[in-house]
């Protein structure tokens, strides 16, 4: 009998959202910045494997994003490009489930 360990490696990086030190918020992701870029942008993975919450919102037995989870990135998004002081978000609108 030969015997062998096998261990987990730990990850290195949160691929449910940003980056340890990117954004700070679970869901925002990291700030892209390029040249080719005019607009302030923004990138996260989001799966239910990585969001448990996102198992628990269904339509069609698929995963779909809740319209406050989105909310709730406009926000940190606002607050990371303008500051900490009060945003207000208007005429948002979910025209399909994402």
């Amino acid at each position: 009998w030969q015997r062998q360990r096998y261990w987990f490696e730990p990850a290195t990086a949160n691929p449910g959202g940003a980056a340890p030190g990117q954004s700070g918020h679970p869901l925002l992701g990291r700030r892209l910045t390029s040249p080719a870029l005019r607009d302030d942008v923004f990138e996260a993975v989001w799966s239910p494997k990585h969001q448990s919450f996102l198992s628990d919102h269904r339509l069609y037995d698929e995963a779909i994003t809740p319209a406050t989870a989105l909310i709730d990135v406009l926000a940190a998004a606002a607050e990371r490009l303008f500051g900490a002081e009060p945003h207000r978000v208007e005429g948002f609108a979910s025209l399909a489930a994402l």
